[in-house]
């Protein structure tokens, strides 16, 4: 279970709910990017490898999803054509499971959580949207 306190997240929100909507979801995005990277490197860190290639280790990837309510949100798993990655992430009858995926957010997903929401802040205030973490806006996990 991953535990995580934010302090000045309404700020947040209210700051980036002020700009506009392309801008917006290119913040997010790019936020969710840079956390999620910490994930994906580490997920390709512990997929299991097999003599001969390709290995779906090198072929874990991040993509933009859109979910249904407009918002921006991130996927992280093998690239398409590693389908097999969910047979060794769960298991089958005939086979243990080799987790690559849970450990990888277990391990990374608060410093994941950490990163998107300095990169956040970082751009608010690129953009003079935000007055920095020293007066308020701080984050602590």
């Amino acid at each position: 279970m991953i535990t995580v306190r934010v302090e000045g997240g309404d700020k947040l929100a209210r700051a980036l709910r002020d700009l506009p909507t392309r801008v917006d979801r290119s913040v997010q995005r790019d936020a969710l990017k840079a956390g999620g990277e910490l994930i994906r490197a580490r997920a390709a860190a512990l997929a299991p490898r097999a003599p001969g290639a390709p290995d779906i280790a090198d072929h874990i990837t991040m993509s933009g999803t859109r979910p249904a309510d407009g918002s921006v949100g991130l996927a992280v798993g093998p690239a398409k054509g590693f389908y097999y990655g969910r047979f060794l992430e769960f298991g089958t009858s005939r086979q243990g499971a080799q987790p690559f995926l849970r450990p990888a957010l277990d391990g990374e997903g608060a410093q994941a959580i950490q990163r998107i929401i300095a990169e956040l802040w970082a751009a608010l205030i690129r953009r003079g949207s935000g007055s920095g973490r020293s007066s308020g806006g701080g984050v602590g996990l």
